[in-house]
């Protein structure tokens, strides 16, 4: 500080330089994937499972048309780049929320929303041992407040001022360990149509120069 001014001088800053040489570079970038789930509802649907550039199950996309296998995955699902963890990565994770995109808009898309949240949970693994399970009602939801179009409910959603279910202590995944996470249930939960669903991690990635 700097008479009660917080310094934003180059030297505090300089572990968040990106040309920083030889030196670990930080980066304010969540961690996300999108996995489908099925309209006849299922007991777990996996997350981290299949990497940028892998063909998945999902909404293609253009966002037109009804799930398909074979879609490519890209950055528009995900940016995990191995299947279920990141080799020159370090994360650190300090909440999250997630989004479900569908191929149409339906009446019954607050209702399917809802039906996921009051029947599932969030299940974490890291490495070989459990450490996270959290009732999905309690994580925020980044989509629309009502089912009418995208248009009239774009202040709802997009990201725009998103809120996060923040965790007690941050949720460290270092280079080379195992992340899994799995949305599960007790028993298959229906909705109306298939729906890719988007885990968003938010927090700090690390990576070496």
């Amino acid at each position: 500080m700097k008479g009660g001014v917080k310094d934003m001088s180059p030297v505090p800053n300089r572990m968040y330089n990106v040309l920083n040489p030889n030196a670990t570079e930080f980066f304010g970038q969540p961690l996300y994937d999108t996995a489908n789930y099925l309209a006849a509802g299922q007991n777990a649907v996996n997350f981290f499972a299949i990497p940028r550039g892998q063909g998945a199950f999902l909404i293609p996309a253009a966002g037109i048309g009804a799930a398909a296998a074979g879609v490519i995955k890209t950055y528009r699902d995900t940016n995990m780049d191995v299947a279920g963890f990141t080799p020159d990565k370090r994360w650190e994770l300090v909440g999250m929320n997630w989004a479900i995109r569908k191929a149409a808009d339906l009446i019954t898309d607050e209702q399917d929303r809802k039906l996921i949240a009051s029947n599932t949970w969030w299940h974490f693994r890291i490495g070989d041992k459990d450490v996270l399970y959290l009732p999905t009602v309690f994580v925020p939801c980044v989509n629309f407040t009502a089912s009418t179009t995208w248009g009239a409910q774009s202040a709802h959603a997009m990201g725009g001022n998103a809120k996060l279910y923040m965790f007690t202590t941050p949720l460290t995944i270092n280079q080379g360990e195992r992340l899994s996470v799995t949305l599960e249930a007790g028993a298959p939960v229906a909705i109306t149509i298939a729906s890719d669903i988007t885990i968003m991690l938010h927090g700090t990635m690390q990576r070496a120069t």
